[in-house]
């Protein structure tokens, strides 16, 4: 069935109308109540609760702005339609920047613009239209619906709504993909990633003068600045089949003429099959060797500056190849996972609820703050998989 280009165009400038900034209360939430009771489904709004951001371990602590409670949308279709599936998105957008569109929808031939609309008002926007499009053609099968505020690693909402949903059997991410290949890439993992401080103590030698750093024989000591370098190397030189790691800073603020006490490196991790907690006690316990071969006066000191999201991979071929032949039908291209984001919102219904889940969306761009777009034959397209999607899953 061919989407209404009217309805479509209207769906999508109601949405882009609206600005829903991370972080912040927004009447889109009442918007999408309405839009989601009008198709006759069964709608809970509920607010976020901070005190759960400080136990979930999906995703990095949010930074507070005009609220502290977003609202999140869940919605089941009627109890004896209900397929399953869950169809989701996220309806906050970034923050006006200078080059950002404004709130009214614009086109050309080619494309769709608008802020937020690639990230991620697109994805809201496919699912509404799908799910109109199901119920005009009396589909029997009918996915539930999750809306919620998920930058800032998820935290301010679509962990929490995703862990509240009841009885599904596998989820679709409805977002445009930010590496800019459409449908050509379909993002079935999520890796985890995370930053460490690790701080060097070294020795000082002894003064022939009292008081005078200069005096003492710097080979009689121990640089903290040294032994935080040839770490480094290491680090450089691991080569582990499921974690990335890099060395992103050292510093140190030791006088001059005195051998550097004291050192701070950073190491970023990416990592797609432990926890945050495993890759911490790989570190440690290789940190660990390392003072002991070169027999350091102090044990170097370990700490997790910042968590963005655990792994997540989902495991079910069947379903990732039902959604590539899905795919390929509707585009007649190639479709390659992608399995190198961070923190993608896919991994939630994959931990929490122990389901399948792969993120699809049409060809956009402008994310993070640019012009936001998406292409408009593309974005049918996204419509189109969509409604098979949930016609022909389970």
């Amino acid at each position: 069935m061919k989407t209404d280009s009217k309805q479509l165009k209207s769906v999508l400038a109601g949405l882009v109308e609206i600005q829903s900034f991370t972080g912040q209360i927004s009447s889109i939430v009442e918007h999408l109540q309405n839009q989601l009771e009008l198709l006759g489904y069964r709608v809970s709004v509920e607010k976020s609760t901070p005190d759960s951001w400080s136990r979930d371990f999906q995703g990095s602590p949010p930074f507070l702005l005009a609220t502290q409670r977003p609202e999140y949308i869940i919605a089941y279709p009627p109890q004896k339609y209900d397929s399953g599936l869950l169809l989701f998105a996220h309806y906050d957008t970034e923050t006006l920047t200078r080059v950002s569109a404004s709130f009214n929808l614009i086109e050309d031939e080619v494309k769709f613009y608008g802020h937020g609309i690639a990230d991620d008002k697109a994805g809201i926007a496919a699912i509404l239209l799908a799910v109109e499009n199901l119920n005009l053609l009396n589909c029997k099968n009918l996915p539930a619906v999750v809306f919620a505020q998920s930058k800032q690693g998820g935290c301010f909402g679509m962990s929490e709504a995703i862990a509240n949903v009841k009885n599904r059997i596998a989820a679709i991410y409805a977002h445009p993909a930010e590496s800019n290949q459409g449908f050509g890439q379909i993002k079935t993992a999520s890796r985890g990633i995370a930053t460490f401080r690790l701080e060097f103590k070294g020795l000082l030698p002894s003064e022939s003068e009292e008081n005078t750093p200069a005096s003492a024989d710097p080979r009689q000591g121990q640089s903290a600045v040294l032994s935080a370098s040839e770490f480094i190397s290491q680090v450089h030189n691991w080569n582990d089949p499921d974690i990335v790691w890099l060395a992103t800073g050292i510093s140190s603020q030791n006088k001059s003429f005195q051998v550097p006490v004291l050192c701070e490196v950073l190491i970023s991790v990416w990592f797609k099959r432990f926890s945050t907690q495993e890759v911490a006690t790989i570190l440690a316990e290789r940190l660990a060797v390392f003072a002991a071969k070169l027999n350091l006066a102090h044990q170097p000191l370990l700490k997790m500056l910042g968590m963005r999201a655990n792994p997540a991979v989902t495991r079910d071929q069947k379903f990732i190849e039902k959604v590539k032949t899905i795919i390929t039908q509707h585009t007649s291209q190639y479709v390659a996972e992608y399995d190198w984001h961070a923190a993608s919102d896919i991994r939630f219904p994959v931990l929490h609820l122990d389901i399948p889940a792969v993120g699809l969306g049409c060809i956009a761009g402008g994310f993070y703050g640019g012009a936001e777009w998406v292409d408009k034959e593309s974005f049918k397209q996204f419509i189109e998989i969509l409604i098979q999607l949930s016609r022909d899953i389970p």
